[in-house]
């Protein structure tokens, strides 16, 4: 038995009944390396291969050309397992490794993923047949044929070497997705998605970051695989949104009623609201036959007027929603929208009531201490020296543990109080990020996140509905109990 990890490898299995053979097979493949066809070669029954933890996996990693001594016995060994076969199948497809059946004794292939592959001899007469002078002969008929196969493979397999350093060196998406078609099921293939995944994010941030428009910073969103950068791209888009200049520009550009009303409400005090009424004032008060070409005014109430196209990157995404989304998909999205705002409104109730208490109970905790640092003053300037045990116990010691306990007591509702403000002020701050987050969701159709971003407002506001009906006795007989 030869092993390496390095070169060409062929490995040889086989049942334990066919063992006898692998002496023969030994002088056959011994004479391929010899002939430079493979660079090292294994001949193991199934347990050896077992007892070396030589799986699947070993398989796909390490072997280069799979000759299989086929009989019932090894069909019912569990390398014989359809899936077992299924999966050495496809790194045949795949173009990973060379896989070489030889039928030693007559058995029921049909049935099983070999039916796929060409079978040695090619005769389709067993190793084990009378027919043959002696296993020599067929052992030699078997290999002669399967020579020139393990010859043009070896040429593919260095092909296959050669376009994996090409991947490694270019880290092009484009040349890393035509590696992945050529070699779907190659032991690169993993690593080859991997080096994708950090290629095509780093390509689109970059592209994002050239060019911070909302088309560019979507398609990161929609497309980058790793999402390092999603806070970063979102808050990219809320300043898109939230910025003047780019309201103005997007209302110029489309010289649209509505978007001269929506930079009006938006920028109250912007240094074109001026410029805003005045074409406004202009176009409100053209007729609308004048302000409709006549094409337009006859189709007016018909379906099949076309909308018009708007340019716009401070509303793309609501613009974009309202071009991928079905009238069905766009509902839902307003209701959740408004479903969003009602529960801001209740974490704002919330966050109200609480910082009141939290205030409270801090002129409380302070009120409290004095009241304790005034005691100790008293009992010390009235002397304690002359008081009995009893008398300390009763008179200074009793209330000063009482004292603390209340403290205590307070600071404990007062920390809690202060938790469910800092929640309540949490997801307030994050309520833009996540609509952004499930404006992009639904207009991607990415289920997952829609429903993680509902069940979320759902618990958020179950939350809010639980802080607005507490009272602070709840936090204090929950501290006592």
């Amino acid at each position: 038995m030869v092993r390496s990890e390095n070169g060409f490898s062929l490995l040889c299995l086989c049942a334990l009944e066919e063992v006898y053979l692998l002496p023969h097979l030994e002088s056959h493949f011994k004479l391929l390396e010899n002939q430079r066809l493979i660079d090292s070669f294994n001949v193991l029954s199934i347990n050896e291969a077992q007892a070396l933890q030589m799986d699947y996996k070993y398989i796909r990693q390490e072997v280069d050309v799979l000759v299989l001594l086929l009989s019932t016995s090894f069909l019912a060994t569990d390398f014989g397992q359809q899936h077992i076969l299924s999966n050495l199948y496809k790194l045949h497809y795949g173009k990973t490794m060379l896989l070489l059946p030889i039928l030693v004794h007559p058995c029921e292939v049909a049935n099983t993923p070999l039916q796929r592959v060409a079978i040695f001899p090619s005769n389709h007469l067993p190793i084990s047949s009378n027919q043959w002078d002696d296993v020599q002969q067929a052992l030699y008929v078997a290999i002669f044929e399967i020579k020139p196969l393990v010859s043009d493979f070896k040429i593919k397999k260095e092909q296959l070497e050669a376009a994996w350093k090409e991947v490694e060196q270019s880290k092009s998406v484009s040349t890393i997705d035509n590696f992945l078609n050529l070699y779907p099921y190659s032991k690169y293939q993993n690593p080859a998605k991997k080096i994708r995944n950090q290629a095509l994010e780093e390509q689109l941030w970059s592209k994002a970051l050239l060019t911070p428009t909302l088309e560019n910073l979507l398609e990161y969103l929609k497309s980058a695989p790793l999402q390092n950068h999603k806070e970063e791209a979102i808050s990219k888009i809320i300043k898109l949104e939230e910025d003047e200049t780019i309201a103005w520009q997007d209302t110029e550009t489309n010289q649209a009623i509505a978007f001269f009303f929506d930079y009006k409400s938006r920028f109250p005090e912007g240094q074109h609201v001026g410029q805003a009424e005045k074409r406004l004032e202009e176009l409100l008060a053209v007729p609308l036959d004048k302000y409709l070409d006549p094409e337009q005014m006859r189709h007016i109430g018909e379906e099949e007027l076309a909308p018009q196209q708007y340019e716009t990157q401070g509303y793309g995404l609501t613009y974009l929603a309202y071009q991928t989304l079905s009238p069905e998909e766009m509902l839902s999205y307003e209701l959740i929208s408004e479903y969003i705002e009602r529960v801001n409104q209740k974490l704002s109730e919330a966050r109200y009531k609480l910082s009141g208490w939290w205030n409270y109970l801090g002129a409380l905790v302070v009120f409290m201490s004095l009241m304790i640092a005034a005691y100790l003053v008293l009992s010390f300037r009235n002397g304690i020296q002359d008081k009995t045990t009893s008398d300390l116990v009763l008179y200074m010691m009793l209330p000063f543990a009482i004292f603390l306990g209340v403290l205590y007591l307070l600071l404990n509702v007062k920390k809690q109080v202060g938790d469910d403000k800092d929640f309540c002020e949490k997801e307030q701050s994050l309520s833009e990020h996540n609509n952004i987050d499930l404006k992009i969701a639904f207009i991607t159709h990415d289920k997952k996140n829609i429903r993680a971003a509902l069940l979320r407002l759902w618990n958020n506001e179950k939350k809010a509905d639980v802080l607005n009906e507490k009272r602070i006795l709840d936090y204090l007989f929950k501290n006592v109990s």
